[in-house]
């Protein structure tokens, strides 16, 4: 995660790009388990089941945590750039 105090605007790209990644490849993981679910066997517990999407949805809550987290980083990197309302290098 970029520290937006101290990244470039290349390390603040990158980390997006890096997050932005993550996110879909959690996305994708929670779509994987909602499958997983939808194509159970019959003999695949309720409990299961229900573990499955817990863990599909975790991973979807971490995803939204972490570009919560790096919009913050964002906004004090934008923030610092701006000096009484115009930008400095």
């Amino acid at each position: 995660m970029p520290d937006g105090h101290t990244a470039n605007a290349d390390t603040m790209r990158q980390g997006h790009d890096n997050i932005q990644a993550f996110v879909l490849q959690l996305e994708a993981y929670q779509a994987c388990r909602n499958n997983q679910v939808d194509h159970a066997a019959s003999t695949v517990t309720v409990t299961q089941k229900q573990t499955w999407i817990g863990e599909g949805n975790d991973a979807v809550d971490q995803a939204n945590a972490l570009a919560q987290t790096f919009a913050a980083q964002l906004h004090v990197f934008k923030a610092r750039k701006k000096v009484g309302g115009l930008s400095v290098p």
